[in-house]
């Protein structure tokens, strides 16, 4: 396990690099804070880069395709990382693809007025294997599409020297097209890298609960939206990365049928039931609505039943047990089933994996 390491920034975006009227020196003044903020942002992009191609854990994300469903269990991959040093317009890209094996295959019932739905995936970049329209002009003509299991993701930071201001455009992050965020220079702080580094690990953050997505930023006034809030920057040229430690922290993987589900410290809880708000919902007359659940303690995690008819857990290479209002610890790898014992071929099971 790699221990925390402190990174000096080196000055990618120098303020006599920028080309600016020799006379303004206000903007030249202002400018400054957003390239020093944009060198910060690009030198912990590119040791997050680093670490994330080195890491043995994978990122993965369930991606909602507009309102025709969820692409699940997505890989990030092929992280780059570039900068261009504009006239007013310094910006830093942070790019990667979502990535998985398997075609997402989509059905969906449409009325004349959303005939742009192929169009529509394609300007956000996805791929389209194929697809077909069936009834075509009667009230149930549908269509049926594939989606190629690569979509391209991009983070852009671009500053304006004048307004002294970052925006912030996610492209297919969490969700397919852009949204744009606009960021002041002077809370890029390491708590705000923290942040960032959090939400592309896919952990919970605060990076943008502050803010209101832009629907067009060229047109929008400042007055319009708010702005990040972030903690003060306390030095300006170290910040503390945290990458390795939240790579390295103990954390619960669950697998049911082709779903997949990630717990840790900062995730605490996941829910087994029948129905919402279960996080894994097992449709089975044995299950009844909040069954059990798998809680993060003491640095590690234990199984909890809450049911009539009980838990059953079979850790790998150790008999099955039952648990019964109590609880078991899970360590390794093994099999959850609830209600009933555990046997092959039941679509019902749950498998558990400690990392």
């Amino acid at each position: 396990m790699s221990s925390e390491k402190k990174v000096r920034p080196v000055s990618r975006f120098a303020p006599e690099d920028v080309e600016v009227d020799k006379s303004d020196y206000t903007t030249l003044q202002t400018g400054a804070s957003v390239v020093i903020a944009l060198t910060r942002i690009y030198t912990y992009l590119d040791e997050l880069s680093r670490q994330l191609s080195q890491a043995s854990n994978r990122v993965m994300v369930d991606l909602p395709i507009h309102e025709y469903g969820v692409y699940q269990s997505l890989e990030q991959k092929d992280y780059q990382l570039s900068q261009i040093s504009g006239a007013d317009q310094p910006r830093v890209a942070f790019s990667f693809h979502l990535v998985s094996d398997r075609a997402l295959k989509v059905e969906y019932y449409f009325d004349d007025e959303e005939a742009r739905v192929i169009p529509r995936l394609k300007e956000d970049g996805v791929r389209i294997l194929s697809s077909q329209i069936t009834g075509a002009g009667s009230e149930h003509q549908k269509i049926t599409f594939e989606l190629a299991g690569d979509i391209p993701v991009q983070l852009q930071f671009e500053g304006d020297l004048v307004k002294d201001e970052i925006t912030l455009s996610l492209t297919n992050f969490e969700s397919l097209g852009v949204q744009s965020y606009l960021i002041h220079p002077n809370r890029v702080s390491d708590d705000f890298l923290k942040q960032l580094g959090r939400l592309l690990l896919r952990k919970r953050s605060s990076f943008l609960k502050e803010t209101e997505v832009l629907s067009d930023p060229s047109r929008t006034s400042p007055r319009e939206y708010e702005t990040v809030t972030m903690v003060e920057p306390q030095s300006a040229d170290i910040l503390e990365f945290e990458v390795s430690r939240l790579l390295s922290r103990k954390r619960v993987i669950l697998r049911y049928q082709r779903q997949e589900h990630h717990f840790d410290v900062d995730d605490p809880v996941c829910y087994l039931g029948r129905k919402f708000p279960a996080d894994i919902q097992i449709r089975s007359r044995f299950v009844s609505r909040e069954h059990a659940s798998v809680i993060y303690q003491d640095s590690g995690f234990i199984i909890r039943d809450n049911s009539s008819n009980g838990t059953f857990v079979q850790p790998e290479g150790r008999p099955m047990i039952q648990v019964h209002n109590g609880t078991y610890p899970l360590e390794n790898r093994g099999i959850i089933s609830l209600g009933e014992t555990i046997y092959p071929d039941n679509p019902d099971l749950v498998y558990y994996e400690i990392v």
